[in-house]
């Protein structure tokens, strides 16, 4: 009679987790969409509250450079998120997509920006070295 009430509490469990991004489920989409909706409306305010106040054009070159490689960095951990879980084996599975999307997250936002700075004070070197004006001013537009 115990095995019978751990299964079905292991089954409950199963159909409860949480999920990064799911396309039968209204919620997920609801989340992914106020997620953007924030995102872009902290630009809009940042771009109406900084000063001094950019060009458009430069402002525009900053945060699409940004944006891309946020969309970019979100979409790659919400998919390796939904595959770890999806190919994990042993004893002890975590079949919870978004624990998966947060260690993700983590490593990318602490590794990653190490690397990439490591990566942009190197390309600054060769720049230097090579005489690429324009590789030397990062994000200089003009």
């Amino acid at each position: 009679m115990d095995d019978d009430a751990v299964i079905v509490e292991y089954y409950y469990y199963g159909e409860d987790i949480c999920k990064v991004y799911d396309g039968e489920d209204n919620f997920t989409k609801i989340v992914q969409a106020f997620l953007a909706v924030m995102a872009l409306a902290s630009l809009y305010i940042k771009r109406n509250h900084e000063v001094p106040k950019r060009k458009f054009m430069t402002w525009w070159l900053d945060v699409s450079k940004q944006g891309i490689g946020a969309v970019y960095a979100h979409c790659s951990n919400m998919v390796i998120a939904a595959l770890i879980v999806n190919h994990t084996r042993g004893e002890y599975v975590l079949t919870d997509q978004c624990a998966w999307y947060a260690i993700s997250f983590l490593v990318d936002t602490t590794v990653g920006l190490f690397v990439s700075l490591v990566l942009l004070g190197w390309l600054n070197d060769v720049a230097k070295e090579r005489g690429w004006e324009t590789l030397m001013h990062n994000a200089v537009y003009e």
